[in-house]
This record gives structure tokens, sequence and C-alpha cells, in this order.
């Protein structure tokens, strides 16, 4: 009995001895179990940190890369530009009263005026102010860094032209940013031609009825209007764009879509590059404008501008027949044409 109970207690012991290694054991199991189980979640930590961190990093870069990427610079333009004088019948031997200049200086800047005829009654040369106010404003553009707009331009010409007469006029300039800069004094005229229509057109700038705003040296006319009174304008150019700029001479006798006919009959077979759209072409252009003028000048059917601005706002002045069948008949006058092609 002894023996049995010393071998159940021996029995016993060994038993808890197996107990408390079990235990140990699978105290040991556990504590590497989660030590594994730490080691995973460190991983997994340190794995969405990386991740949290590179994805950040990307979108930081997307956004620096969004903030700094600069739009495509666009190609300055450029005015390939010419002009054409066609006196009235009656002024050939003088070759009339209308003036102009075209510089390529910069990116190019043209001028028109119209001297104002009747100072011929007065014995006074009526295209000698025009052709001197022309004449300062292409110096200017030509010997000046170009930062001037065509009002300034037009303010030092009136400054320096000290001849006696009067003009309307016109000057335009071409702005590194695709804009041109347009000075409108009296009913001098501009238009852009753009498919085969005109997209930008000046206004006339006049006291009264054939009465326009007129430019002449501020020390013999007091009274003379000043650029600073002048209409201003500013319109963005496309390449292919067809600028001209005309005398009332040219809008008095032809529509603006008859206009837009004519360049873009003219142009069909040549498009747009600076290589074949060059100075000798805007001078044809412009010559077939002007001479497309004086022939509506001398048509007694034809309805131009002219005569139904005057039926609409002189209508006593009208002959009897044109109240019965209607305004017609152009107006004999100077023609100046000054064409640009933008390229």
């Amino acid at each position: 009995q002894q023996q049995h109970i010393d071998r159940s207690r021996s029995n016993g012991t060994n038993g808890a001895a197996a107990s408390a290694a079990t235990a140990a054991a699978a105290t040991a199991a556990l504590s590497e179990e989660d030590d594994i189980l730490a080691r995973a979640q460190h991983l997994l930590d340190h794995s969405h940190s990386t991740h949290s961190t590179a994805t950040a990093a990307a979108a930081a870069a997307s956004r620096s890369a969004v903030t700094t990427l600069a739009p495509p610079r666009q190609q300055a333009l450029r005015l390939r530009s010419a002009g054409y004088l066609l006196p009235h019948p009656s002024k050939r031997a003088t070759g009339g009263e209308d003036a102009f200049f075209v510089t390529g200086v910069g990116y190019g800047c043209v001028g028109i005026a119209d001297g104002v005829g009747s100072w011929a009654d007065e014995g006074i040369d009526a295209a000698a102010y025009a052709k001197g106010l022309m004449h300062a404003a292409a110096d200017i553009c030509e010997s000046s860094s170009g930062s001037e707009s065509s009002q300034d331009v037009l303010t030092y010409a009136q400054a320096c032209t000290d001849a006696p007469g009067s003009c309307t006029a016109l000057v335009a300039r071409l702005q590194p940013n695709r804009v041109l800069d347009v000075c409108v004094v009296g009913d001098t005229g501009l238009r852009v031609i753009r498919e085969n229509r005109v997209v930008f057109e000046t206004e006339v700038q006049e006291h009264a009825f054939n009465l326009p705003f007129q430019l002449a040296c501020p020390d013999i006319i007091p009274e003379a209007d000043t650029p600073e009174t002048a209409l201003s304008y500013a319109t963005t150019l496309q390449p292919g764009d067809i600028v001209v700029a005309g005398s009332d001479g040219l809008f008095d006798n032809m529509w603006d879509q008859q206009l837009a006919n004519i360049v873009t009959r003219s142009m069909r077979y040549l498009p747009p590059s600076s290589s074949s759209w060059d100075v000798d072409v805007a001078a044809e252009l412009a010559q077939r404008i002007a001479e497309s003028a004086a022939a509506n000048a001398v048509n007694a059917e034809y309805k131009s501008p002219w005569a139904v601005e005057v039926a609409e706002r002189a209508p006593e002045s009208l002959p009897l027949l044109a109240h019965i069948f209607g305004p017609r008949g152009g107006k004999l006058d100077d023609i100046g044409v000054v064409v640009s092609l933008v390229v």
C-alpha cells in the first residue's frame, strides 16, 4: 500500500511535472505566436506607412507637375504689308490727297491718312498734312522700341507735323501677344477678314454727317481734333487673317462682304504661309481692291454704301429719281488701300 501510495505520488509528481511542462510549452508557443503576430503587424504597418508615404509623394509630385507645367507658348505673328493709292480721276496729275506708310519693324505697323480736299479751295496743298503725318508716324515706328501704342504714334506724328491742312487718319500696330492695336480719327477704316467674312470692323468718327474728326497742327488750327479723342480698338489676330485698312473712298464704294469676297477669291490658290505670303502678294491684293472700288464709284447703277447713307441721313439732297427708284451710284474720291497679311 505504501509502495502504491509512493508510486501514486511519484506518478502524481510526474503528472504534475508533465502538466507543468505542457503548460510551459503552451505558454512558449503562445508567446512565439504573439511574437510572430506582432512582427507581422509591424511589417503590415510599415508596409501601409511606406505605401501611404509613396502615395502622398506621388500625389505631391503630381500636384507639383500640374502647378509648374506651363502652357505651350504661342508663336508671335507678323504683318506683311503693302499699300496702293488710286487718286480721284481729276487729281491723277497730282497723285491725290491720300497717304500711307507700312513698316515691318517689330511685328508690323501700318497707317493711312486722307487729306481734306476742301483746303485746295484756299490755295493749300490738301495732301501735304496727310503726307507729313504719315512720314512722322513711320519715323517713330521704325526708330523706337516698339512699346508705343497706336495712339502714341498718332500723338507724336501730330506734334511733329506743322504743314497747313488737315486729315483723317488711322494707325494699326501688331503687338507680340497677337493683338492688333488700332487708333482711328475720322472716317478712315479697317477690317479683319477671316474665312470669307469680316470678323472685325472700325466705326466712323464724325461731328456731323460728312464732317469727320480731323487731325491738324494745333498751332495753326487750335480747334483741331487730337488722338486723345480718337477711337481705340484691340482685336486678336490669327494666322491667315487679312487686314485691310482704307480711306473713305474704299468703304464708301464697297460693302464689307464684297471686300471679303474679293480677298477670298484672290487668295484661294495661295494658302497662308510665311514663305508664300509676302509684300508682293499684299501689294497685288491692295491694287485689286482699290480698282474694284474705283469701278463701283463710276457705276451709276451700283447701290453703294455711300448712296444708301445719303438716302438715310440727307434725303433732301437726293434727286427725284433716287426717291422713286432708290439710291444708286458710287462716290468719286481718292481711294487708298493698305493690305496686311498675317503670318
